[in-house]
């Protein structure tokens, strides 16, 4: 998934730390009425659906006293499709009240297109080429994809919990990267890993793995891309590798930075669909 193409910014999300509301930044203006009617809608359907997103699937953490500690991935057997006389529909995007169990095709709700009624508007709407969208399908197999979110870790604790309250039912880990040293080579604390072992957010514990890097090295103070290859490098070869039990090359594994935030449809479809 390329952030940069699908990324839109969120005015304001509520926050699974204080459960108050966080305004993110002032720009983007035109996209937040479309965005905030989106995440209605979605939380709507979700709650009108004990069946669907409304339970977390069960996970495995090792205690926060181990810094780089494994996590262990679990499949997830929520509904996310159903099926119909010719067809099967995302029961997110779905309008079910004019799709029954005899339709022809899938109904789809304002904001939703496809085949499946799985393709949100902030994809259909991109550059993407519809020919390759109107054809992309449903994923039909036993367990979905797990989508593990990567991105490094400075101080940007509002993001991190707008991205977790936003993300939480939809992302099977969050893998932040912390250093302890700043883009610039300066020492610095361990400021997420203190809270964590701390409590912070505790709730959602079970699907965070801490990524630690320890060094940095000597031309990252003249060539600060040097530094940004790092990080992500890092978190992949690492990480992924060293930190993450049992999981496949058909997982997704996607990468932004801290302040990104890509619309919360866009990702939730990432695992469920033949391609995007």
């Amino acid at each position: 998934m390329s952030s940069r193409r699908l990324t839109i910014y969120i005015d304001a999300v509520k926050t699974p730390q204080s459960g108050k509301y966080l305004k993110i930044g002032n720009s983007f203006h035109n996209f937040l009425a479309l965005a905030e009617e989106e995440h209605r809608r979605f939380t709507t359907i979700v709650n009108e659906s004990p069946h669907l997103l409304s339970v977390q699937p069960k996970c495995q953490k090792y205690p926060w006293k181990e810094p780089n500690g494994e996590l262990h991935l679990v499949n997830d057997d929520r509904e996310y499709f159903r099926k119909t006389a010719n067809n099967v529909c995302y029961v997110v995007g779905t309008d079910f009240s004019v799709t029954n169990s005899s339709a022809a095709k899938c109904e789809c709700q304002t904001g939703w297109y496809g085949i499946a009624c799985s393709i949100p508007d902030s994809v259909w709407k991109s550059k993407l080429r519809k020919p390759h969208l109107e054809k992309i399908e449903p994923r039909l197999s036993k367990w979905p994809r797990k989508l593990i979110h990567a991105f490094p870790f400075n101080n940007e604790f509002e993001f991190l919990e707008a991205r977790i309250a936003e993300y939480h039912d939809v992302v099977d880990v969050f893998m932040i990267l912390e250093s302890n040293y700043t883009a610039n080579g300066s020492a610095k604390p361990l400021y997420l890993l203190n809270r964590l072992k701390s409590g912070y957010i505790r709730q959602y514990a079970c699907k965070i793995i801490h990524v630690f890097l320890d060094y940095f090295p000597d031309e990252g103070i003249i060539n600060g891309w040097i530094i940004d290859d790092l990080l992500r490098d890092y978190l992949s070869q690492h990480g992924l590798k060293h930190q993450l039990k049992n999981y496949n090359s058909e997982d997704i594994f996607f990468m932004t930075d801290a302040d990104e935030l890509p619309r919360k449809q866009t990702v939730a479809i990432q695992n469920l669909l033949t391609s995007i």
